[in-house]
């Protein structure tokens, strides 16, 4: 009988514990949508709080295929990217309303002291996968479309 009430009063503390947590740990901190460039839509996770936006791709094993992360700012500015805690290369594609302002290619990560900033005020940033910007004619002064 012991061993019972131990057991539930063990059980009940852990799912109090869990429930605190859970308060404090938003489930889901990024959106999502699809962005359309030359043709080719992607899937992409979309970072508009300061939480979304500061842990990004960061500690994950990988980006598929045909995905990707969208930072979204409520105001163009030259807004610093890190590659703290990431574990594969990236390129960076600065944009400003739907245009893309730059891209930059092959961002490896580090141990996140670099900064990568945009030529101009942007207030839109997609990461995608190393190599997917050359694969999709990616280039300044292309149009997106962004379809939430």
């Amino acid at each position: 009988m012991k061993k019972i009430l131990l057991a539930i009063i063990l059980f009940v503390i852990l799912l109090a514990t869990g429930a605190v947590f859970s308060f404090f740990i938003p489930k889901e901190i990024f959106g999502s949508a699809k962005i359309e460039i030359n043709g080719a839509v992607l899937d992409v996770e979309v970072a508009e709080t300061p939480l979304a936006r500061s842990r990004g791709l960061s500690y994950r094993e990988e980006l598929k295929d045909g995905s990707g992360m969208l930072f979204i700012f409520d105001d163009p500015g030259v807004y610093g990217f890190w590659m703290k805690g990431m574990k594969f290369p990236i390129d960076i594609v600065w944009i400003s309303g739907n245009e893309i302002v730059a891209v930059e290619e092959n961002v490896a990560p580090d141990n996140g002291d670099a900064l990568y900033y945009p030529p101009e005020p942007v207030n839109r940033v997609l990461e995608i996968g190393a190599g997917a910007a050359k694969r999709l004619k990616i280039q300044d002064k292309g149009k997106i479309t962004v379809i939430f």
